[in-house]
């Protein structure tokens, strides 16, 4: 979970697996703190969502996953912005 720093936003993940524990969906949702309205469900990650993190000005969230992406997500529309590939360490 993750709180925006203005305190308006919550940010929570989620995932679905089958009975062959197969992901079925991986999201995260974004609400309004004072109404509790849902503004945004988003998906795009392939695996579990392990970080979320609001920008400093609130305008982004930064979702991280096991998949070895970080997103950017638009505040404003709930549409992804950007996404990071962290580069997977050759084993020797």
């Amino acid at each position: 979970m993750a709180l925006s720093n203005n305190g308006k936003l919550l940010a929570a993940s989620d995932i679905g697996l089958d009975k062959n524990n197969t992901y079925v969906y991986v999201q995260a949702a974004v609400w309004d703190v004072q109404t509790g309205e849902k503004l945004f469900t988003i998906a795009g990650h392939k695996f579990d969502i392990d970080g979320l993190i609001f920008s400093r000005d609130d305008r982004l969230l930064l979702t991280g996953s096991v998949d070895t992406t970080i997103k950017f997500w638009d505040m404003k529309t709930g549409q992804l912005a950007r996404t990071i590939t962290i580069p997977v360490a050759s084993r020797q």
